[in-house]
């Protein structure tokens, strides 16, 4: 595992821009500080975030809000920091889809490091206007089209 430099491990451009160039760095940062940064990736969709008390969340790390000239649009995201051999499983997404709907947001979004089970994806596409699954390609795909070397 590559340590990121001391000099980094506060969230700035520079942080996210050695993240985009050596996507392998986010293995190596904390449960967090990789709330953090997919909450940045959000504001850079042009979304309002605020990121949730650290335990106790109540199942969500992340709120997103998006107003548009037509829609107001409220998202829940949770963030799983897992080594890329552990797999976010079917309980874990299940559990996610349920807090959206206690919640009543527009929709969940399940963000990970590693990459989900085959049950989870399943569940995921029947709930496809409900429920986003991102997986470390994803995160990468975000990072590298927000801040390019």
């Amino acid at each position: 595992m590559v340590a990121l430099p001391e000099v980094l491990l506060d969230l700035n451009d520079s942080l996210l821009r050695a993240l985009a160039a050596a996507p392998e760095l986010l293995r190596g940062i904390d449960p967090h500080l990789f709330e953090r940064v997919i909450a940045e990736i959000f504001r850079k969709f042009q979304m309002r975030v605020e990121l949730t008390k650290r335990t106790r969340d109540g199942g969500v790390d992340i709120f997103a809000f998006e107003d548009t000239q037509y829609t107001r649009n409220r998202y829940i995201i949770e963030c799983k920091h897992y080594s890329p051999d552990r797999k976010v499983g079917l309980q874990i997404v299940q559990r996610l889809y349920g807090v959206k709907a206690s919640l009543r947001v527009t929709k969940a979004f399940l963000v990970t490091s590693s990459h989900f089970s085959r049950d989870a994806i399943k569940f995921a596409r029947q709930h496809i206007w409900e429920l986003e699954l991102k997986d470390h390609s994803d995160v990468v795909a975000w990072l590298k089209r927000f801040w390019k070397s």
